[in-house]
C-alpha cells in the first residue's frame, strides 16, 4: 500500500469519517471555527493522519465532547480556564479537538486530543529551557491525548519568541541539518510532557518549509505536498520535530495563514482531494 492509498483507507475509515462529518457540522455554529490536517512521517513512510477542529466563539458542543472521549474533570477545567473570542488574534486560540490516526494492518487506530489554552496559570515552566520575557507574553497551552486504550497524557506547550531560547532550540533539535538557519525561525511551538520534547517550528516562508521538507528524504510526501497546492492551493506549514526521534509533522494550510490572518479551513480539501465525500 503506497503512501495515498494509506492516507485515503485512514480517513475512509466509517469512525474517522463519522467524527468529521459530525465535527465539521458543528462548526457551523461558529462563525470562527478552524479546521486543518496533518501528516507524521518518516524518511520511508507514513506514520499518522492528524485531524483538527477549533471552536473560538462557542465551547464545543456536549456530543462533540463526547465523541472525542473528553471527561467532566477536562470539561471542567475547560469551563474554569477558557473564555470564547469574537476574532482570531494568534495560533492555536480555541479550543482545539483532534484525531491521530494510525493505519494498523487493515485497522485504524484513533488517539483523540484536546487543546486550549488557560486566561489563568495553570500550566508551571517547561523542565529543560528558561523562558524569556519575550516568551513570558504569551499564553500557554494545556493539551490531553487520549490513545486508543484509553490511557491520557497530559502535554504543555510554550511559545517561543525570544532569541536566547530559540538558539537552545536549535541546538537541542539540530535543525541545522534540516538546512534551517536560526533566523529562518519567526517562533516556535514547544512542547513538554513526561515521555518527549518536541517543537512546530514557524519559519519565516513557505519556501523554507520546502527545503526542510527536502532535507527529510521522503519523495512521497513532497509529491503529496505538490498536489495539495496545485489541485488545492493549500501551503505547508510548522514542521514538526521530535527529540531523539526520525518522525516528523507536517501541516496544510491556506496560503492566508503565512500573512498572520490565521483563519483555516483545509480538511474538506483533503478528503475532496481522495475523492470521498463529506455530508455536512
Amino acid at each position: 500500500m503506497n503512501f495515498s492509498e494509506k492516507i485515503h483507507n485512514v480517513i475512509v475509515d466509517p469512525r474517522v469519517r463519522g467524527i468529521v462529518t459530525n465535527t465539521l457540522k458543528a462548526g457551523q455554529s461558529d462563525v470562527l471555527f478552524n479546521d486543518y490536517f496533518g501528516f507524521n512521517f518518516d524518511k520511508n513512510d507514513l506514520v499518522s493522519v492528524k485531524l483538527y477542529f477549533a471552536f473560538l466563539t462557542i465551547t464545543p458542543p456536549e456530543n462533540i465532547y463526547s465523541i472525542f472521549n473528553i471527561n467532566d474533570e477536562i470539561k471542567k477545567l475547560i469551563k474554569n480556564n477558557w473564555s470564547t473570542s469574537q476574532s482570531i488574534s494568534y495560533l492555536h486560540q480555541g479550543v482545539t479537538l483532534g484525531l491521530k490516526c494510525y493505519l494498523s494492518g487493515d485497522n485504524v487506530k484513533v488517539n483523540t486530543y484536546i487543546y486550549f489554552r488557560p486566561i489563568n496559570p495553570i500550566i508551571g515552566e517547561p523542565r529543560s529551557i528558561k523562558l524569556q520575557s519575550s516568551d513570558l507574553v504569551h499564553k500557554r497551552g494545556y493539551c490531553v491525548e487520549i490513545d486508543s486504550d484509553g490511557c491520557t497524557h497530559q502535554k504543555n506547550y510554550f511559545y517561543i519568541y525570544s532569541d536566547q531560547c530559540k538558539q537552545q532550540i536549535f541546538q537541542d533539535f539540530e535543525l541545522q541539518k534540516y538546512g534551517l538557519l536560526e533566523n529562518d525561525i519567526s517562533f516556535v511551538e514547544y512542547t513538554e510532557s513526561e515521555f518527549e520534547r518536541k517543537i512546530n517550528i514557524i519559519l519565516t516562508s513557505a519556501d523554507k518549509v520546502g527545503e526542510f521538507v527536502e532535507k527529510c528524504g521522503n519523495r512521497s510526501i513532497i509529491q503529496y505536498s505538490e498536489r495539495l497546492y496545485r489541485k488545492h492551493k493549500l501551503y505547508f506549514f510548522a514542521p514538526g520535530v521530535r527529540l531523539g526521534s526520525s518522525v516528523i509533522a507536517l501541516y496544510f494550510v491556506p496560503k492566508d495563514v503565512y500573512s498572520g490572518k490565521g483563519y483555516i479551513n483545509s480538511i474538506r480539501e483533503l478528503y475532496a482531494e481522495n475523492k470521498i465525500s463529506l455530508v455536512v
